[in-house]
C-alpha cells in the first residue's frame, strides 16, 4: 500500500493571543486557572484583524468592536465560570491583603518572604504553607511574578536604561537584573523593548 499524499494548497496563517486578566494585583483567574492548555479556538477572518495587526495604520471603531466581539465569543466558549474564580480571588485577597498590600507598597528585589510573612502575622513557614495552599503558587513565585510585571512595564513603557530600572526596583546591578528579566521572559530586556515596540 503507498500512502496518499495530500497536501493544503491554500495559505494560512496561526494567531496566538495572550490574555491578561488581572483583578488583583499579581494574581490572574487566567493564568492561575488549573486547567489552563493552549486552546485552538477556531477560524478567523483575515481581514477582520489587518486594521489591528498593521501598525501603521490607526484601526477604525467598528473594526476594533469586531475583534472584541470575536474574542469575546471565544473565551466565552472555552472559560470556566469566571464568577466561581473571581469569588474565589476575592476570598484570598480578603485573607492576604496586608501581604498584597506590602508587595504594592514595597515592591523591589530586596523584599523578602519574611517581610510578607510579618505582614502576614506567622512566622515565614507557616506563611508560606497558607499562602501556597490557598493561592497554589509560593510566595516566592508570586513576588517574582510582581517584579517582573514591574519590569516589563518599564522596560516597554518608559525610555529607563536597564541600569535605570535595575536600581528604580531594587536590584543589586543590572547584571542581575538583566539576569532576572531573561530567566522569566526567555529574552534580554532590551531585546524584549525592541520586539515590543517593533524597532
Amino acid at each position: 500500500n503507498t500512502p496518499v499524499g495530500r497536501r493544503c494548497e491554500e495559505p494560512g496563517e496561526v494567531l496566538y493571543l495572550t490574555f491578561r486578566c488581572e483583578w488583583l494585583p499579581g494574581v490572574d483567574p487566567l493564568l492561575d486557572w488549573v486547567e489552563r492548555a493552549p486552546v485552538c479556538i477556531g477560524p478567523s477572518d483575515k481581514s477582520d484583524w489587518l486594521a489591528w495587526l498593521q501598525s501603521e495604520r490607526d484601526a477604525e471603531d467598528n473594526h476594533m468592536l469586531l475583534v472584541h466581539g470575536q474574542i469575546q465569543t471565544w473565551l466565552a466558549t472555552i472559560l470556566p465560570p469566571l464568577f466561581t474564580i473571581i469569588e474565589q480571588h476575592l476570598r484570598t485577597h480578603a485573607q492576604f491583603e496586608p501581604v498584597f498590600k506590602l508587595v504594592e507598597e514595597s515592591l523591589g528585589a530586596d523584599l523578602r518572604i519574611t517581610d510578607m510573612a510579618r505582614a502576614y502575622g506567622t512566622a515565614a513557614h507557616a506563611f508560606s504553607m497558607a499562602f501556597s495552599a490557598s493561592t497554589g503558587f509560593t510566595p516566592k513565585a508570586y513576588l517574582n511574578r510582581r517584579l517582573n510585571q514591574a519590569a516589563a512595564e518599564l522596560v516597554i513603557g518608559t525610555e529607563l536604561t536597564v541600569k535605570e530600572i535595575a536600581h528604580q526596583l531594587r536590584f543589586s546591578d543590572a547584571f542581575y537584573f538583566s539576569r532576572f528579566f531573561k530567566k522569566q521572559n526567555g529574552i534580554a530586556p532590551s531585546g524584549y523593548r525592541r520586539r515590543f515596540r517593533g524597532r
